[in-house]
């Protein structure tokens, strides 16, 4: 915990310690090269500086979650990167830049899961982390896209159709990180429905919070068998090779 912890602030400490020199007057660089007053090119050096420092410190402890953290950095140091070069870009196409970067970040967690099918080694904590890390990106993401101008009963059937598909892709990867980042947006959807049916306060409350619970339950105690079904059209294809085997929970404990 206190590695995890530790891993997490590093960056984001190294980056405000490299913002606050780098501050008007404090003479790391002179203010000729800083470009406009407020601009981004103090934010780009400082994200590289933190980028710089989460790889030092991969390489001096090799905590998985620095992996994520790495990536996360990268994907700052892009974004500041093209912030500086085209300002206004990032925040006139965030959605679309964060979509990007969740999918890539969770390309890169599902090399790490190929390599370790069997989820024994360091690299199935590795992908754990990033796919903490991308779940949440690409979730967000996608569905202020798709939703984006929609009317409360619409954007709310859309929600439901992503989380449908998130749970989808989350049991044929075997990770219920991608799952879990979509339920805030799916108890909200449901609330928004109910609301939509006329649903009284203390009964949309109880019924959202019922309807979460027993998807939550039912995709949990169930998780085995709907990936076995699932999974049963790819039997003996390459693309299950890089996946972990479909087994009912026994045999996972049996073979383990």
């Amino acid at each position: 915990l206190p590695a995890i912890l530790l891993a997490l602030a590093f960056a984001p400490l190294v980056v405000q310690a490299v913002l606050n020199f780098y501050s008007p007057g404090a003479g790391l660089i002179s203010s000729d090269l800083r470009g406009e007053p407020g601009g981004s090119y103090d934010l780009l050096v400082a994200v590289g500086a933190g980028f710089i420092a989460t790889l030092a410190f991969q390489a001096r402890f090799r905590v998985p979650i620095t992996y994520a953290a790495t990536a996360a950095m990268a994907a700052a140091l892009v974004l500041a990167a093209l912030e500086w070069a085209v300002p206004g870009l990032v925040e006139s196409h965030l959605a679309v830049l964060t979509l990007v970067t969740g999918l890539a970040i969770f390309a890169a967690a599902m090399v790490f899961d190929a390599r370790d099918v069997q989820r024994i080694s360091l690299d199935t904590d590795k992908a754990f982390w990033l796919h903490l890390l991308a779940a949440p990106l690409i979730v967000h993401s996608s569905l202020a896209l798709l939703t984006e101008g929609d009317t409360d009963g619409a954007r709310s059937m859309l929600v439901v159709g992503v989380v449908c598909l998130l749970a989808l892709v989350a049991l044929i990867v075997d990770r219920r990180a991608i799952l879990v980042s979509g339920l805030a947006y799916l108890g909200i959807a449901i609330g928004t429905l109910l609301q939509n049916a006329a649903v009284d306060e203390t009964t949309l409350f109880a019924g959202t919070l019922v309807i979460l619970g027993l998807i939550v339950l039912m995709l949990g105690s169930g998780w085995s068998a709907l990936r076995a079904q699932l999974m049963r059209p790819f039997k003996g294809t390459t693309f299950a090779t890089y996946l972990p085997a479909a087994l009912p929970a026994a045999s996972n404990a049996v073979r383990n």
